[in-house]
């Protein structure tokens, strides 16, 4: 008998990235297209293929994530305009959308589906997916912001648990806030992102940044109160802020600056690559007010050796604790200006910070790391006896009517 026949097949996985969040090219949709790279690079015990978009592909091209087009990946083309128009015909456009899903699952054989970024077009193949198909739901939103969504995506994230045969999440209070689910959840070992372009420079500058969209929930008019504060001890020791970002706030961010008179102190831009800042800085501020987890730049301002500044909220110390950063439990600009001067005026405690920082990450939240948990998460999904029971129409009408009518989801 030849040896090869004695092989069990390997499980045919499809990841599937189309619509929401992964077209704005979103740290979800980064995150698990490095993944795919990885898979396609070193090989997998799944047969793992990706099924999306070309714009896709190239906006993770902008972004140095080079996924080969022709190794394992599946186009999904939309019809011009499927999705605009009145409320019927973007109905429509869902249930055609998620037809081709389907048709791609079962002309490609596929074991399982992987949906990472939840978006209505999936809604009705969640539902109705071919039988034997086992179904994967990434959970990407933190309890801390979950109560914020619009009733419509957290209907979509009920039908995701509802339907799946297995939930992933990074957060570790998933479980807890979903007790109807939890024996699905599972919770990923780390975060990563490339480190490849983020390395300590030789000579770092007393540089303190702050980057991220300037939403409130990001708290951008903290660290400018914050600096206000701090700005005779930041001056004195020659520390300059750096801001960056764009958003709902920029307008309100530069007259506050002017207001304090801390134009000479806040260098506010927006930048596509903070590589190089980050690679010269030596403090970096991620003083989300719910969550700083798994924040794609925290990952990248530890690898480039900065100390961490942080307010203390959700799994934040999955990545930041006392031994890379100092952590702020109270979100006011006298606790933060207080660390902010802490690490201005102490260098041998910001270069032991910017030290740890650098090592935790590249030991501790790697993408092999990573890859090897959601093989196995895969794997385990796809060895089930039985699919997760599709709802019945009445389970699916009552999650409709208590959605609408804000009962809340747990």
């Amino acid at each position: 008998m030849n040896p090869t026949e004695l092989e069990p097949k390997k499980l045919r996985v499809g990841l599937v990235l189309i619509g929401g969040a992964s077209e704005g090219g979103g740290g979800t949709g980064r995150r698990f297209a490095r993944l795919f790279q990885y898979f396609q690079e070193m090989g997998s015990r799944a047969d793992v293929w990706l099924i999306t978009k070309p714009d896709f592909l190239e906006l993770m091209s902008r972004s140095s994530i080079d996924i080969d087009p022709n190794h394992n990946v599946i186009h999904f083309e939309d019809k011009p305009g499927l999705l605009v128009g009145n409320p019927f015909r973007r109905l429509s456009g869902y249930r055609e959308g998620s037809d081709r899903l389907t048709t791609i699952a079962q002309e490609g054989e596929f074991d399982l589906l992987h949906i990472p970024i939840p978006h209505l077009v999936y809604a009705p193949f969640l539902l109705r997916r071919p039988d034997g198909i086992r179904q994967v739901f990434s959970m990407t939103a933190a309890v801390g912001a979950f109560d914020s969504l619009d009733w419509k995506a957290k209907l979509l994230y009920r039908l995701g648990f509802e339907c799946s045969d297995a939930i992933d999440t990074l957060y570790s209070d998933i479980a807890e806030r979903f007790p109807s689910y939890a024996d699905k959840v599972n919770v990923s070992p780390c975060s990563f992102t490339d480190y490849s372009h983020y390395k300590p420079a030789a000579e770092k500058e007393k540089w303190i940044v702050f980057a991220g969209r300037l939403e409130a929930f990001k708290n951008p008019t903290l660290f400018v109160d914050a600096t206000g504060l701090a700005a005779d001890v930041l001056r004195q020791h020659g520390w300059k802020c750096l801001l960056y970002g764009d958003g709902e706030l920029k307008t309100s961010i530069e007259e506050q600056i002017s207001r304090l008179g801390l134009s000479d102190l806040i260098e506010f831009d927006r930048v596509a690559d903070l590589s190089s800042t980050l690679n010269r800085s030596m403090v970096f501020t991620s003083i989300q007010q719910t969550e700083n987890y798994p924040s794609q730049v925290l990952l990248e301002a530890m690898a480039a050796g900065n100390a961490i500044i942080a307010t203390d909220v959700g799994d934040t110390r999955r990545l930041a604790d006392e031994s890379v950063a100092l952590l702020i439990n109270d979100q006011t600009p006298e606790v933060l200006a207080g660390a902010l001067m802490t690490l201005a005026s102490d260098s041998e405690l910001c270069e032991r910070l910017a030290r740890n920082a650098r090592s935790r990450i590249l030991n501790q939240h790697t993408i092999a790391r990573l890859a090897e948990y959601m093989e196995q998460l895969w794997i385990d999904a796809g060895n089930q006896q039985e699919p997760a029971p599709r709802p019945t129409r009445p389970r699916v009408a009552s999650m409709l009517v208590s959605g609408a009518a804000g009962v809340r989801f747990s």
